[in-house]
């Protein structure tokens, strides 16, 4: 069902689909600052990311650098800069699926995990695959670089998946055709249409069968499980402490699992749910320690899972600072728990 929406309860995006804005306008030489003090994003949520922002500031500050700046194509270019499949455990069950066809169905399935104002859909039609983005909410302003932004990255993903060895038919937008469209059919190597039913992308539904290169069958089983198992949860009515130890598993290892985020999803000031959660005596950094254990013990026990794959799940900079980490909170290494457990079993 499509709601109406409202800015004053607005949708929030993460804040990193505002990553490569940067980029974009230093290759078309454009000035940001009028639509950042427009729509309140300052240089850091440029620069480095993190958090969420309300979906109507994203996609104004969006078209005003358009509009402003004369270029069309901003959408795209701010795309063309991002790096794909950045959504933390989701990410890796993508890459660990066994083909394609595996990788885009689940991707999609847990696609609500990060985002509130869309989803994908797949569709099969005469020997072709339409990935068709589908909005969640109606909103009357213009979205015309946001759903060319988010092609973009959907082609991305699929390409990163594929390694360059496939390509798609064909790129489809319902907008009308933008001025220096050649530069988008270059970029997707693929013919772009206008004017259509929807946007997303078409390739051939023999694609689906192609096999992954970074496919593992035992780590795919582990990482769907615990998908599932923060799916199941998402309808739970709990009590503080237990809904914010939920959402910092659904968002683990993704730069909105911190505690202003996290408090957005709440619908809470951090200082508010910082107290209801001293309350229980507890905080969001002691929850935060003990999910991440939690979780690092599940891999460690039940896995062969690099520590450096392990440290990304669980939101670590690196392997070293996971380990310290780890040691920290249980007295031992990472890889001396894992052979203690092992000999346990």
């Amino acid at each position: 069902m499509i709601h109406p929406y409202d800015p004053n309860n607005p949708v929030l995006l993460n804040s990193e689909i505002l990553l490569g804005s940067l980029e974009a306008a230093a290759e078309l030489r454009l000035d940001l600052s009028g639509a950042q003090d427009r729509f309140g994003i300052d240089d850091e949520m440029l620069h480095a990311p993190k958090g969420l922002i309300a979906f109507h500031r994203v996609a104004g500050f969006l078209e005003s650098v358009a509009q402003q700046g004369q270029c069309p194509l901003f959408g795209f270019m701010v795309g063309k800069h991002q790096p794909p499949l950045r959504f933390g455990p989701t990410a890796q069950m993508i890459k660990l699926s066994p083909t394609l066809e595996a990788a885009v169905k689940n991707g999609l399935m847990y696609s609500r995990f990060n985002s509130q104002e869309s989803l994908w859909h797949l569709e099969r039609s005469e020997g072709y695959v339409f990935l068709k983005r589908l909005s969640r909410i109606r909103y009357d302003g213009s979205l015309v670089q946001l759903h060319t932004l988010a092609v973009t990255l959907m082609y991305n993903g699929f390409v990163s998946l594929c390694g360059h060895k496939l390509s798609a038919a064909y790129i489809s937008f319902r907008h009308s055709p933008l001025e220096d469209s050649a530069v988008l059919e270059r970029h997707f190597g693929a013919p772009v249409h206008f004017n259509q039913d929807f946007d997303g992308l078409a390739f051939p539904e023999s694609y689906l069968q192609y096999p992954l290169a970074t496919a593992d069958a035992e780590l795919f089983a582990m990482m769907k499980k615990y998908l599932d198992s923060v799916r199941d949860e998402l309808n739970i009515d709990d009590d503080i402490p237990t809904k914010v130890s939920h959402h910092i598993r659904k968002t683990l290892g993704t730069s909105i699992c911190n505690l202003e985020s996290i408090a957005q999803l709440l619908g809470q000031h951090p200082r508010n749910l910082q107290r209801s959660l001293k309350q229980s005596d507890l905080s969001f950094r002691q929850l935060l320690q003990d999910t991440r254990q939690e979780v690092a013990e599940y891999y460690l026990r039940s896995s062969t899972m690099a520590l450096t794959d392990l440290a990304d799940i669980l939101g670590y900079q690196n392997v070293s600072a996971f380990s310290r980490a780890f040691k920290s909170y249980c007295g031992l290494a990472p890889a001396r728990w894992r052979e203690q457990a092992s000999r346990a079993q």
